[in-house]
Formats: structure tokens, C-alpha cells, sequence
């Protein structure tokens, strides 16, 4: 069942931001022909040209998408000084999985790109470091003030992010929002999301929480989408609407957000603001597990285990609670504990069960209590817990 508690995540973007370089299908030229003549400019030693077609092939705009075709010629315009291009290949190779390399050559190349005045690159760098070691947290901050400064929206909204959690700084709720604001002004709309989720906090009947979710959802960044459905769904400062908060949903998942796939998947499930519908919603449950969502991996489990829009599967739903559980999800580790339970595998049962309970899961901790009652001769329940 859904948590009927709202939940609101805070986004600073793990995910390393790209060049920025935009090639727009719409020009005056086609855009078969504007490959063929960067191609060209690029094989005559043309970096920039090496970039801009870098971009096409990592976005698949007008050609097939490629990121090893992409990083490749990041790579060439690299090699020829460009500070772009060293972003652009280190944002490839932290972001793509299928083409390695270690953190030691992407901050390389951030660093390199930073230093030849590619503010996107100080952003990287800082973002990069906020995951690893390399710099100090007040050093992070000088790189997103530095990029802030000049002109980079990203470098801002990192920046509101810093103030907002008191990372390398004060935590100074006003500055956060001023930098959120920037960034959102600047058409970063991560940063109007973020900016949103501040006015949130303060006061949830504030109208400038839908303003800005909606304009952070207008402008692409689908998980506002989601938030806004949260609010409308939830009745948070407005009235109650499911049909507008699945209609967000949709949107957010039809891009790919697996929050969004998720919370539609629910709306189904209990003919909230759509037709009952448990198909769809065991569909809308795998793409919200394919995307990485481990909440909606353990509903699908749940789904197998129970029949719910699809065929009983007890050893697929077993699998998606183990993948639930692996990715922190701790009701999967729970439902995981309990297939064991009835398939008479006490002990196994019992670590799903105390690993469930030791993050604070009350029913894990429940289960626990009852096969250490039952059964109280296995090795977890005479241990001292």
C-alpha cells in the first residue's frame, strides 16, 4: 500500500551536467547535411566542430545515438585543447556506464576544463568531488561560486544546495533560496524545483510552491512533475485533484521518472483519478523497477506474489523483493523475509527480518519477534539483539 505520507525529495543532480552545447534539428540547413559538414570540419581539425557533432551523437540528434561515437570525438577535440570537449568527455565518462574510466582521469578533465575558463567544468568538478574525496567541502564551494559568478546556473543551484544543507558553508536558508532563485531565472529549472521545495518548507499554503513546480515541470524537469502530482494528490495548499495529479504522473513517467511510474502505478491500483486498473498498474510498476525505482520493484513482487494484473510468480516476486531490499528498499527486505518464512527457511527468514528491524522497520521487526518466538533455536534469535 502507498505511504499516505507525502514525501518530498531534495534534488542536487548526482548525475555530472553535460557540455551544454545545443544543436537544434530546426535550422535553416538539414540536419543530415549540418553532420556531414561538421564531420568534415571536424576530420580538418575543427574542434569545435568535433564538439557540436559529440553532442548529436550523444543525444542521437539527427544521427543514431552513440556515446562511444560521442566519446570519441570528445576525446579528438579534447586532444586539441578544447575545454569543451575535455567536459564533454568526462561528463561521458562518468555518466555512462558502458565507457569506463576512474575518477582520477574524469576530475582530470574537469579540472582541465575549469582551468581554461569552461565554467560548466568548475560545476563538474565540484560535483564530482561533493562524491569522492578530491577537494574539501570549502573548496567545492569556491568552485560553484566561481561558476555561479560567471554566468553557469548549475554552479548556482550547487551553490543553493551547499547553503541549503550548511556544506562547506552556514546553512543560511535565505541564500539558498536566492541562488535557487538565480538558477531559475537563468532557465536552470532544476532550480526553480528546488526553489519550490524551499517555499515548501516554509509555508505549504504558499502559492509560489505550484508556480514553481510548474514551471520547473513546464521546462522539462519531469521530477517536479511527480512533486506536483504529490501536491495535488495530497491536497497540499490546494485542493484535492486526482485527475490533474495523474495527469503529472503520466507526464513524469512518460519521461522516464520512475517516481512518476510509480505514483501512477498506485492511482490504478486504487482507482484514484483513473479507472481501476491492476494491469497497468503492475506495468507501470516493472518501468518504474526498470528505471531503478526499488519501491516500485517490491509493489511488482507484490503483484506476483499476489496475482495483482498478472500471473502468480512466487520466484519472480522472491527476486524483485531481494533487488528491492538490495537497493535499500526495506519492506522488499521484509517480503523477502516472509517468501523464506513460508517456504519453512527460518534462518534465512530471520537475517531479512533483523536487517529490516535494525533500520527501523516495524514490521520487520514484528516478523522477527515471531520466529525468534516460534522457532527460538536458530543463531539470530540467540544472539543478544
Amino acid at each position: 500500500m502507498k505511504n499516505q505520507n507525502y514525501f518530498f525529495s531534495f534534488f542536487i543532480a548526482t548525475i555530472i551536467a553535460g557540455c551544454g552545447a545545443s544543436i537544434s534539428p530546426s535550422n535553416s540547413i538539414s540536419t543530415e547535411v549540418n553532420s556531414e559538414q561538421l564531420s568534415s570540419s571536424c576530420a580538418d581539425g575543427n574542434a569545435s566542430a568535433c564538439v557540436d557533432l559529440a553532442v548529436m551523437y550523444e543525444e542521437g540528434i539527427g544521427v543514431a545515438q552513440n556515446n562511444e561515437e560521442a566519446a570519441r570525438l570528445f576525446q579528438r577535440a579534447c586532444d586539441e585543447g578544447d575545454p569543451e570537449g575535455c567536459n564533454g568527455l568526462g561528463f561521458i565518462y562518468f555518466d555512462y556506464n558502458e565507457i569506463s574510466a576512474d575518477d582520477e582521469e574524469i576530475f582530470r578533465l574537469f579540472q582541465f576544463a575549469c582551468d581554461s575558463g569552461y565554467v560548466r567544468g568548475c560545476s563538474n568538478l565540484g560535483l564530482l568531488s561533493l562524491t569522492g574525496n578530491e577537494l574539501s567541502s570549502e573548496e567545492i564551494v569556491i568552485l560553484f561560486q566561481f561558476a555561479c559568478s560567471n554566468g553557469d546556473p548549475e554552479g548556482c543551484n550547487h551553490l543553493g544546495y551547499m547553503y541549503f544543507t550548511g556544506t562547506g558553508v552556514v546553512a543560511n536558508q535565505n541564500e539558498a533560496l536566492r541562488f535557487f532563485q538565480r538558477a531559475c531565472d537563468s532557465g536552470y529549472m532544476q532550480g526553480c524545483g528546488n526553489l519550490a521545495y524551499l517555499y515548501l518548507l516554509e509555508d505549504e499554503s504558499n502559492e509560489e510552491v505550484v508556480r514553481f513546480y510548474q514551471m520547473a515541470c513546464d521546462g522539462g524537469y519531469v521530477e517536479s512533475c511527480s512533486e506536483l502530482g504529490q501536491i495535488y494528490e495530497n491536497g497540499i495548499g490546494v485542493s484535492v485533484n486526482n485527475e490533474m495529479a495523474a495527469e503529472l504522473y503520466q507526464r513524469a513517467c512518460e519521461d522516464e521518472d520512475s517516481e512518476g511510474c510509480n505514483y501512477l502505478a498506485y492511482m490504478y491500483e486504487n482507482a484514484n483519478g483513473v479507472s481501476q486498473n491492476y494491469e497497468e498498474a503492475a506495468r507501470l510498476f516493472q518501468r518504474a523497477c526498470n528505471f531503478g525505482n526499488p519501491e516500485g520493484c517490491n509493489n511488482l513482487g507484490f503483484a506476483y506474489l499476489n496475482g495483482n494484473g498478472i500471473a502468480v510468480n512466487i520466484e519472480e516476486a522472491f527476486r524483485l523483493f531481494q533487488i528491492a531490499c538490495d537497493d535499500g528498499n526495506l519492506s522488499g527486505c521484509n517480503n523477502a523475509g516472509i517468501i523464506f518464512l513460508a517456504n519453512e527457511y527460518y534462518e534465512e527468514a530471520a537475517t531479512y527480518f533483523l536487517f529490516a528491524c535494525s533500520e527501523g522497520h516495524y514490521e520487520g521487526c514484528e516478523n522477527l519477534n515471531f520466529i525468534c518466538s516460534n522457532t527460538p533455536n536458530i543463531n539470530i534469535c540467540l544472539e543478544p539483539r
